[in-house]
């Protein structure tokens, strides 16, 4: 099991989906910002 994130990763695609779910209630602002650091 590696730490890195990675499409390897079962939980990967999940959480990308639950970030962008919570983004788009947050705003496109702070999803950038996230994505961006």
């Amino acid at each position: 099991m590696s730490p890195r994130p990675g499409p390897s990763r079962p939980g990967f695609f999940i959480f990308e989906s639950f970030k962008i779910k919570k983004a788009r209630r947050s705003g496109p602002f702070s999803f950038q910002g996230r994505t961006a650091n």
